[in-house]
C-alpha cells in the first residue's frame, strides 16, 4: 500500500466489487507478483470481505475513502462495519477546516439515506463524540428523541429550531413546551427577550 497507493485501493475495490473477471495487468508485476497464478485466481473467485481489508489502509485515510466509498456505491448491502467506518472517516476529514462543508454534506447525506446500513447508536456515539449537530437532531428524531434534539437546540441558542420543534412536536410531546419554557421562555423569531405565556 506504501509503494503504489492508487493502483493497489482500484485494484482491492475491483476485488472486492467482482468488477473484472481478472486483475489489472498494469498493476499485476507491482503488486501481486509474490502470489502464484492460481491465489490470483482463487481470490477473484472469491472474493475477501472489505471490512478484513481496512486495516491495509493504516495511515491512507484518503485511499480509505476511496474504497470505502466505491463499497458502498457498488454494494448498498455492504456490513455496517463499512458504514460505520466510511461515517467515521467523514467525520474526522470534517475536523480540517476546507473540507468541513463537504464531510458534513456526506455525513448528512449518508444518515438520511434509508439504505446506508450504519448502526444508529455507533453513529449516536460519534456524532457526539465529534459534535455534529445535524447528525445528532437526524439520529435523534429518527428515534423519536425529541427532548435531546431540543436540548442540542437550547445549548445552540438556535430560537427558530426550538420554535419550530415545539410546534412540529409539542402536541404529542408536551414536555417540549415545559422544557423549553425553562429554558428561557418563548423568544418570537429575532428577539432574544422572552415573551410571558399566559
Amino acid at each position: 500500500m506504501d509503494h503504489l497507493p492508487e493502483s493497489m485501493t482500484r485494484f482491492l475495490i475491483d476485488l472486492c466489487t467482482n468488477e473484472s473477471s481478472s486483475p489489472d495487468p498494469d498493476m499485476e508485476p507491482d503488486i501481486l507478483a509474490p502470489l502464484p497464478p492460481n491465489d490470483v485466481d482463487t481470490m477473484m473467485e472469491y472474493p475477501p470481505d472489505p471490512e478484513e481489508l481496512i486495516p491495509l489502509f493504516v495511515n491512507r485515510n484518503d485511499c480509505l475513502i476511496e474504497f470505502l466509498e466505491a463499497i458502498v456505491l457498488k454494494q448498498p448491502d455492504a456490513s455496517s462495519q463499512v458504514y460505520n467506518a466510511l461515517l467515521e472517516l467523514y467525520l474526522r476529514d470534517s475536523q480540517n477546516e476546507e473540507r468541513r462543508e463537504m464531510r458534513t454534506k456526506q455525513v448528512v447525506d449518508m444518515l438520511q439515506n434509508e439504505q446506508a446500513r450504519y448502526d444508529p447508536d455507533h453513529a449516536l456515539l460519534l456524532m457526539q463524540l465529534y459534535r455534529l449537530q445535524p447528525g445528532i437532531v437526524i439520529l435523534c428524531e429518527n428515534r423519536g428523541l425529541y427532548q435531546h434534539v431540543l436540548d442540542c437546540y437550547i445549548e445552540n441558542n438556535d430560537t427558530r429550531s426550538i420554535m419550530e420543534l415545539c410546534w412540529r412536536r409539542g402536541q404529542e410531546e408536551a414536555s417540549l413546551w415545559v422544557q423549553e419554557t425553562w429554558s428561557g421562555g418563548s423568544f418570537p423569531l429575532g428577539s432574544s427577550s422572552p415573551v410571558l405565556c399566559c
